[in-house]
C-alpha cells in the first residue's frame, strides 16, 4: 500500500482483535474487525467502502490463525455495490476437511452479512486445488453455493474447462503458485488451466478479462526478482 500511495487503502488498518491491535501478547480482546495478515486493498478514487468486517475460520492449534475479510463497496461512477470477501485457508495436505469446514464458515458469513444480494467477488489462496486427492473440498463449497470460476477449473480437468465463462485469459496454464522456482510452473504445458491454489470466484457476472500475471522469457523463465512465492492472478468483472 505505501508503494501504490494514494489513492490506495486498506478497509482495517487494524491487526490483531485487542486493545492494543499491534500485538497478540497479553491480548485484552476487542473486536476491530481485525483479520492480521488477510487484508482487501481498494482505490478510494474509483470505489466507496460502506461496511467492512472479519471473521476467524476453523484453525489448527498452535499454528497462524485463518481468517477471512469482507467488506462492501460501491462504484462511484456507476453508484453500484458489491461484496468483496478475501480469505487464506490452512495449508497442508492433512487438512482437507478443515478447509472445506472454512469455507463452509465463510459463505455463512456472506449468506450472513450480504444482506442485500448483493454480487459476491470472493478470493483468495484457497491452499487447494482440483489435483487434491481428497477432492477440492473449499472450491466445491463455493460452487454448491452458486459461485462461479471463470476459468472452469473443473476436477482433474487438464485440455478442458467445463463451465469456463472468461471472455479472454492471459497465461491461463500458468499455476498460481511458483515457489520461488526461476522456471514459471506450467509455462510448457498443455494443459487449458494451471494448477491453481489462488483463485477469484463470483456470483453470476461477466469476467471479460483474466490474467496470471507473471514476467517471463521465451524459455519460460522468470524475468528478474521474483516477487512472491504464489503469482499474481487478476480479473475485470462487471457487475451486473
Amino acid at each position: 500500500m505505501n508503494r501504490l500511495g494514494a489513492p490506495w487503502a486498506i478497509t482495517n488498518a487494524y491487526r490483531y482483535n485487542c486493545v492494543k491491535s499491534t500485538s497478540s501478547s497479553s491480548c485484552t480482546v476487542q473486536d476491530r474487525g481485525a483479520s492480521q495478515g488477510t487484508r482487501i486493498l481498494y482505490n478510494t478514487s474509483r470505489l466507496t467502502l460502506t461496511a467492512s468486517g472479519s471473521k476467524m475460520l476453523p484453525s489448527v492449534a498452535g499454528e497462524n490463525e485463518r481468517y477471512m475479510a469482507w467488506a462492501v463497496l460501491r462504484q462511484q461512477n456507476s453508484g453500484k455495490s458489491f461484496f468483496f470477501v478475501s480469505q487464506h485457508l490452512q495449508s497442508g495436505s492433512e487438512y482437507t476437511a478443515l478447509r472445506r469446514e472454512e469455507a463452509e464458515v465463510a459463505l455463512a458469513v456472506i449468506q450472513a452479512k450480504n444482506t442485500a444480494k448483493l454480487p459476491v467477488i470472493s478470493v483468495g489462496d484457497l491452499n487447494s486445488t482440483r489435483f487434491n486427492s481428497g477432492g477440492n473440498t473449499p472450491y466445491d463449497v463455493y460452487v454448491a453455493g452458486g459461485f462461479v470460476d471463470p476459468l472452469g477449473g473443473a476436477y482433474q480437468t487438464t485440455t478442458t474447462a467445463p463451465g469456463a465463462t472468461v471472455e479472454k485469459a492471459t497465461n491461463r496454464r500458468v499455476s498460481s503458485w511458483n515457489d520461488f522456482l526461476r522456471k514459471v510452473r506450467g509455462s510448457d504445458s498443455n494443459w487449458v488451466n494451471g494448477s491453481n491454489l489462488d483463485y477469484i470466484l463470483t456470483t453470476r457476472m461477466r469476467v471479460s478479462e483474466w490474467e496470471t500475471v507473471v514476467a517471463m522469457d521465451a524459455n519460460g523463465n522468470f524475468i528478474g526478482r521474483i516477487p512472491s512465492d504464489h503469482n499474481l492472478i487478476r480479473a475485470t468483472v462487471h457487475l451486473p
